[in-house]
């Protein structure tokens, strides 16, 4: 039985319209090879307390060398205009409290850059839910093993008990199912079937309400 909807949090329940350019604007100093910002960059905003741009530039600078201290102004600019720009996807509020009717629990489990953070709490979004794991919080995130476990931990469920929404397919999809979790890969653009949807909404023929 599904006792906790656990969902991600960027793509699924929320967007940026113009993407996510924050961060992107770094590459024209950093190599641009999908690893090296997987593996050196992401874990500096993704994995760690960044309370401001010059925060993250400085361990940037101190951890791989790069001084990238000209993209400040840009990066305060853009993360100004990301933050006014944050949108749900209509359905959300909806879903939720349709979820929560049936009794089931609710969990957020995100990548997120605490930059992102007071966002979240300011639009009051973390009333909907249990449990809030954010990566930047944990030191951990998407897809390490321990950030799943931890949920189950916190909400004391087996992971079959728990079904995992989201939009990556390696994070949301592949992973938890590997851990024994249940899990739905949320594809807006995609065609339903299977372990996939195309809205939050679709959540109903597979919760029963």
């Amino acid at each position: 039985m599904c006792e906790v909807v656990a969902l991600d949090l960027w793509d699924t329940l929320i967007y940026l319209p113009d993407g996510w350019r924050t961060f992107t604007l770094l590459k024209a100093g950093l190599p641009k090879e999908r690893e090296f910002w997987r593996q050196k960059v992401k874990p500096y905003y993704l994995l760690r307390q960044q309370e401001s741009a010059a925060g993250l530039l400085g361990e940037l600078r101190e951890g791989l060398g790069y001084d990238l201290s000209m993209y400040m102004g840009a990066m305060c600019a853009q993360l100004e205009y990301d933050l006014a720009n944050i949108r749900l996807y209509p359905e959300v509020l909806s879903v939720l409290a349709r979820i929560r009717k049936t009794g089931r629990r609710l969990a957020i489990v995100s990548n997120q850059c605490t930059l992102y953070k007071p966002w979240f709490y300011e639009k009051g979004l973390d009333e909907w839910f249990e449990c809030v794991l954010f990566s930047c919080d944990l030191g951990i995130g998407k897809p390490d093993a321990r950030i799943y476990s931890e949920l189950a931990r916190a909400m004391a469920v087996r992971p079959s008990a728990v079904l995992f929404v989201g939009d990556n397919v390696e994070h949301d999809y592949e992973k938890p199912k590997q851990l024994g979790f249940r899990a739905l890969h949320l594809q807006r653009q995609g065609i339903a079937g299977g372990g996939v949807i195309t809205s939050l909404s679709d959540l109903s023929a597979h919760l029963g309400y």
